[in-house]
């Protein structure tokens, strides 16, 4: 793919679409030498500058002999070159020319809009989308203000990531389709201002809503703010979007936890325990002790602020999603790429990963689980991909309502492991035992904190890991039947195809090289501490045994000679 950056204004703008286009005469002739088998895509941001609407500026921009190469393909406002593929004289068909799939083609000219895409599953996505889907014109990524770094700052931090790095050798200019967009989710109208609205407005086709806090304490106003409000203002948003294709919103298969019974947790929107209008009104107005105070009662048997605002968001979903092409994705746990880009990448200790990480170093000797219930996790790589691919199959779907003159029911997308690939926590914790016992760390003597993470979330935890669900996934297995054999393989995503051995050996390393951040190269001289550090273990136990019994034996024996 080849790309040129047309973002900046030439200086002698003023002067006229003609001097412009003049401007870019050398574009013009690299132009030539690029046409043909290959792929050229020109970006440029809205113009708004120049008076003139998208056919007149393409016309002055390229001669008449180039445009015949092209076809310009329009998705957004008049003001905005979008981009220009090459075709071969007379071939109307430049895009199939290509070998796109259908969910590459989905993307192709697309405008994508992401929240969360700092989070753990929205770096994988936005990977995903800029590695695999060509055809993609710009990512908008909606990105705060952090400690002190800027949205410009927080998106080079972000791009450093070791999970890009395949991302760059196979697109090294994928940086000119990053847009970042300055917002904040716990905010009210996420933030925005007010001309970045008008640019999502205008240009965006596909919505991934991925931000949430994930934090199970967190307190009921910035839970309700961030993952109640933020989708009432992100569906306001989407509403106003001129070239709207599809929304997903992430929200999680155990938003529905309380529904535990023998029948199963269905593919569809269940009531809220409370009007999602009403409680973010509470949480605006109420002071903060209060909240504190009332927070108990308001949770009744949901067992975190998490749980019970994704159930309300869900309620969001369905009455400001009302008209749009819109589905939810529901995942269960989330744990490290299976795949791609790179195997086993991780970069948080939340949930089954600390549990992992805890029984894989040796630091974790117990869970509080039921040993029989269904572990439930599933890769982050596989989870993305299916989110892709969901958005294709919601807008067939909307697509065919409308040609059919029926009601479009938001699909909802149960993606957990419990049907196709299941795994209770006995074999986890024995998996993650026996192939993370093969990879100690260095580290070993300086895991304090660490350790206290793991018990933190191995605490959080137990509550879903001492029950069991079941869940129907029937959607997700249908629109996975829909994929081609090609977008099977490049969105691998069928759970009924994943190998936990296979994944289990590499997982650990993960933990180890991208959470310890302790080397591969540093695994021999571990493992020689790790049996020096095991012996010292064994014969301290031994002595502290032989002490124990040399006291209880003293003790008997003053006992014994007092009284007989």
């Amino acid at each position: 793919m080849y790309f040129f950056d047309l973002f900046k204004r030439p200086p002698d703008a003023k002067k006229g679409v003609r001097a412009w286009a003049n401007g870019f005469q050398v574009y013009q002739r690299a132009l030539y030498g690029l046409c043909g088998k290959n792929r050229l895509q020109i970006v440029c941001r809205p113009v708004h500058h120049l008076n003139i609407k998208k056919e007149q500026f393409v016309q002055r921009l390229f001669s008449k002999e180039l445009t015949k190469l092209f076809i310009v393909k329009r998705h957004v406002g008049t003001t905005t070159v979008d981009s220009i593929h090459p075709q071969h004289p007379g071939d109307n068909n430049g895009i199939k020319k290509l070998g796109l799939t259908p969910i590459q083609e989905f993307y192709v000219n697309a405008n994508v809009f992401i929240t969360g895409s700092t989070g753990f599953l929205g770096r994988i996505l936005v990977e995903k989308l800029l590695r695999s889907c060509p055809g993609i014109s710009t990512v908008y990524l909606l990105v705060r203000n952090k400690k002190g770094k800027n949205l410009h700052a927080r998106l080079d931090e972000v791009f450093d990531d070791v999970i890009y790095d395949t991302l760059k050798k196979e697109c090294p200019k994928f940086r000119h389709k990053v847009v970042g967009i300055a917002g904040d989710c716990s905010l009210p109208g996420l933030g925005l201002s007010e001309q970045d609205r008008n640019v999502l407005i205008q240009e965006v086709n596909v919505v991934f809503h991925v931000a949430a806090t994930v934090r199970f304490d967190e307190k009921l106003q910035m839970a309700v703010a961030i993952n109640v409000r933020a989708t009432q203002d992100i569906l306001r948003l989407a509403n106003q979007m001129k070239h709207l294709k599809a929304v997903m919103h992430v929200s999680t298969a155990f938003s529905n936890c309380l529904f535990q019974s023998e029948r199963p947790i269905e593919e569809r929107i269940y009531p809220a325990p409370l009007d999602y209008r009403k409680l973010i009104g509470i949480t605006e107005n109420l002071h903060d002790k209060i909240l504190d105070n009332i927070t108990p009662m308001m949770l009744d048997q949901y067992p975190n602020t998490y749980a019970y605002t994704k159930q309300i968001a869900e309620d969001v979903v369905k009455n400001e999603g009302l008209g749009l092409p819109i589905g939810i994705l529901r995942p269960s746990i989330v744990v490290s790429t299976y795949k791609e880009p790179i195997r086993a990448w991780i970069n948080n200790m939340y949930g089954a990963t600390g549990v992992a990480a805890g029984a894989g170093l040796g630091l974790l000797r117990s869970l509080h689980c039921d040993p029989q219930c269904n572990a439930n996790v599933v890769p982050v790589d596989m989870c993305v991909n299916f989110l892709i691919a969901a958005a294709w199959d919601v807008e067939n779907q909307f697509v065919k309502s409308k040609k059919e003159a029926t009601e479009f029911e938001i699909p909802v997308y149960n993606y957990e492991s419990s049907n196709d690939k299941p795994i209770t926590w006995k074999d986890f914790m024995a998996k993650s035992k026996m192939y993370g016992m093969c990879l100690p760390s260095i580290r070993a003597v300086w895991m304090m904190k660490i350790y206290s993470k793991i018990h933190k979330f191995s605490a959080v935890l137990s509550y879903f890991s001492v029950r069991q669900w079941k869940f129907g996934s029937y959607n997700v297995n249908k629109a996975i039947d829909k994929m081609t054999d090609k977008d099977k393989e490049i969105f691998f995503s069928d759970l009924r195809r994943l190998n936990w051995d296979e994944f289990f050996q590499m997982y650990l390393r993960g933990v180890r090289v991208y959470l310890i951040q302790d080397s591969m190269d540093t695994l021999i001289e571990a493992r020689r501490k790790w049996n020096r550090l095991y012996w010292a273990h064994q014969i301290i136990k031994a002595v502290v045994g032989f002490l124990l019994m040399r006291i209880l034996w003293s003790l008997f024996s003053f006992i014994y000679s007092t009284v007989f």
